[in-house]
């Protein structure tokens, strides 16, 4: 009877300690709050709360956004660049063809 108890409490605590860690997991991640965050009362707002293994993973992830943030903004750069060298580059082709005599776009 006794390894019984023991096997069962074992299992239940392994149980509940994998389904926090999907809980919070699920929260950090894909930023989705399940129904049985409520029944388990847990608070995925109160970071001071989180385990240490979930600490890290949100961690990561705040780290992870800030990347992506910094890449957004690079890229958005560049497009910006890009977008002002060809805008001078039309301008510089069409009087270089009207310098030369030639039809520019809309002239007829």
């Amino acid at each position: 009877m006794y390894p019984l108890v023991v096997f069962t409490i074992i299992i239940l605590a392994s149980i509940n300690y994998g389904v926090k860690y999907r809980l919070y997991m699920n929260y950090i991640k894909y930023g989705r709050e399940l129904e049985l965050v409520n029944k388990m009362d847990i608070d995925l707002e109160d970071i001071s709360s989180y385990p240490p293994s979930v600490m890290e993973i949100y961690q990561e992830k705040k780290k992870q956004d800030a990347f992506l943030k910094r890449k957004e903004e690079k890229i958005k750069k560049v497009e910006d660049n890009f977008h002002k060298f060809v805008e001078k580059r039309i301008i510089d082709t069409a009087e270089m063809r009207r310098a030369r005599g030639l039809r520019v776009g809309g002239d007829v």
